[in-house]
């Protein structure tokens, strides 16, 4: 009888275990359903904030970057001729391919 408590506890434990990512998956996109921005979201906008302007090759007050629901929204500045514009769309794009962990890029120019 102990070693069928220990054996349900070990399946118990293990199932918990293994059950914890895809439960913050799926309270993750729930969230995003209805617009909720979380810590993830937070954290991925935050380090894109960092290492975008390098990346692009401008200045930090060209690049804007913001948080979304499973989203970070990048908005970049003053950028007025249309080959610089498809460089940097191809350099976002490419990131977004490198970076599945990451919440897509979703990029505007004003």
């Amino acid at each position: 009888m102990k070693r069928f408590l220990a054996f349900i506890s070990l399946v118990i434990g293990a199932l918990t275990f293994v059950g914890c990512e895809s439960y913050r998956d799926t309270v993750r996109g729930l969230g995003h359903t209805f617009g909720a921005i979380t810590t993830k979201d937070a954290y991925d906008a935050d380090s894109y904030r960092k290492v975008l302007p390098g990346h692009l090759g401008l200045p930090p007050q060209q690049v804007r970057v913001e948080a979304g629901a499973g989203v970070t929204h990048v908005t970049i500045l003053g950028v007025k001729s249309e080959s610089e514009r498809q460089r940097i769309a191809s350099e976002l794009s490419t990131l977004n391919a490198k970076n599945p962990k990451m919440n897509p890029l979703k990029w505007t120019f004003e």
